[in-house]
């Protein structure tokens, strides 16, 4: 907080609406026009960095501009039906690492098919019970 402003700064943490995990999962993805038509026939590789069921953070080798919409297909772990989303990119970030140049981008989904919302929920949930990140709550089952 800072009392010489008169109003709270919250942290990136402390605005999150979802829990958000570490996870490496495979990303397919091609750029959308405003009509949700394909801009290109090209389908784009990466990997998510963090997930949660407001968005993603994904790395790719190719660069995407900030507020372009993507149809993203993630592939879940253990299931061979990817989930598909409509999602807008928030913002873009230049990285180097292991494997050369690429980009991290953060996209907030704006669409999701209500079964793979709650396949991503699933993931989400085992992945946390996986780090035991959460407790076990009597009569709720993940």
């Amino acid at each position: 907080m800072n009392p010489e402003a008169g109003s709270s700064q919250l942290s990136s943490s402390e605005r999150r609406k979802f829990v958000r995990i570490d996870q490496r999962w495979y990303v397919v993805f091609q750029q959308l026009d405003n009509a949700l038509k394909h801009v290109y026939q090209k389908e784009v590789q990466g990997e998510t960095r963090s997930v949660s069921m407001g968005g993603v953070l994904f790395r790719t080798r190719e660069k995407v501009a900030a507020g372009a919409l993507l149809e993203l297909e993630v592939q879940l772990p253990g299931e061979g039906e990817p989930l598909v989303a409509i999602a807008r990119v928030v913002r873009v970030a230049p990285v180097k690492d292991e494997s050369g140049d690429g980009y991290d981008a953060a996209l907030e989904f704006i669409w999701l098919y209500h079964k793979d919302s709650g396949r991503l929920n699933e993931a989400i949930l085992d992945a946390l019970k996986r780090k035991n990140d959460v407790w076990e709550i009597p009569g709720c089952t993940a």
